[in-house]
């Protein structure tokens, strides 16, 4: 299912599991759908346009974004 991206920020909210102490970026879906990557992952997104990745918030689900331009 293709997902449209409506905001990127900085995450600031609680710790999430395990990722008290690294920088995460929140996307929010324009279907209400959201996730948080780790600014490792977000910077290879942002150089590569592509990126597979585990869920920081501990989820077991692993996806991948693509950046269509």
């Amino acid at each position: 299912m293709t997902e449209v991206i409506e905001a990127i920020f900085p995450y600031t909210g609680k710790p999430l599991n395990g990722f008290v102490n690294q920088e995460l970026w929140g996307i929010d879906f324009e279907s209400g759908c959201f996730t948080y990557l780790k600014d490792e992952d977000f910077q290879a997104l942002l150089k590569e346009g592509e990126i597979s990745y585990k869920r920081a918030a501990g989820f077991v689900a692993f996806e991948a974004i693509e950046v269509l331009a």
